[in-house]
């Protein structure tokens, strides 16, 4: 049975369906999940869209509802893509770059010992490494602590495509951030937000990975410094360590709210960090 389908049936005039509560809908059409409301609803990449959404060109987001679950549905103007990022497009015709440590190869041998690497690991090794540093065109001078990392639930306006007007609540929902940390770039004090992957099973990650946590802390951030979201994708291969990192330009949602499908990739590097032998 289609999940989606009757929702994207019942999407009106201004092109969207819901909010609406995620368990009751499917007791609605008979439907019974067989796992997480998650996994049905909180869909990252572009490949792992059920075929409805895909041949409707609508996409779905989580909501927050607290313990009941929302979600919306909406038609992303015959553009479902560009909803999401997309490995091939930003990174193909890019040449892979050769990136030497800025620090004593033995300060690094505690990520080389650890037998599988998360994606904090990588975060960790890509600011040890100053990998960030070069990709992110960062003052010299910059010195970063540890990134902030964890989730928790918050409450803000989020306006989910360009071609639709009306903003909804994303209410006491759970929001994930890989990790945040604060650096100056051309003398400017800049919050960088952070989404990791670390596998090439997917090649795709939609934009609101990128949104949410930046509308979820995006008010308490002071107005004096920059918010910049970042993309990066770590494949660890026999020789090297690949880090493909995008930064990103979403506008300041703390002055004028934009759709998700409105950020954009403004820079792109690849580096390769060489393994060493211990």
């Amino acid at each position: 049975m289609s999940l989606f389908l009757e929702g994207i049936n019942q999407i009106n005039e201004n092109h969207y369906f819901g909010p609406t509560e995620f368990l009751q809908y499917c007791k609605d059409i008979n439907f019974k999940p067989k796992g997480t409301t998650a996994q049905y609803i909180s869909l990252d990449f572009y490949e792992k869209l059920p075929k409805e959404l895909k041949e409707n060109e609508a996409m779905v987001l989580r909501m927050g509802g607290g313990q009941k679950t929302n979600f919306v549905l909406f038609k992303t103007d015959n553009s479902l893509k560009n909803f999401f990022l997309d490995d091939g497009s930003i990174f193909s015709n890019l040449e892979p770059r050769t990136f030497m440590p800025k620090v004593e190869m033995r300060e690094l041998i505690p990520y080389y010992l650890m037998p599988t690497r998360s994606e904090t690991t990588f975060v960790n090794f890509a600011l040890s490494t100053g990998v960030f540093h070069k990709a992110l065109g960062l003052d010299g001078n910059t010195k970063i602590t540890m990134p902030a990392t964890g989730k928790s639930t918050f409450t803000f306006d989020v306006k989910v495509h360009s071609s639709i007007d009306h903003v909804f609540q994303h209410n006491s929902g759970q929001v994930e951030i890989d990790g945040i940390f604060l650096g100056q770039k051309n003398g400017e004090d800049c919050l960088f937000v952070l989404e990791a992957k670390n596998k090439d099973s997917n090649t795709t990650l939609s934009k609101h990975k990128l949104v949410y946590p930046i509308l979820s802390i995006g008010n308490s951030v002071p107005l004096d410094i920059k918010i910049v979201p970042v993309y990066m994708k770590s494949i660890e291969h026999k020789e090297f360590f690949e880090f493909k990192i995008a930064e990103c330009f979403y506008e300041d949602p703390r002055t004028e709210l934009k759709g998700i499908d409105e950020l954009k990739v403004v820079e792109k590097n690849i580096f390769r960090v060489p393994k060493i032998n211990l």
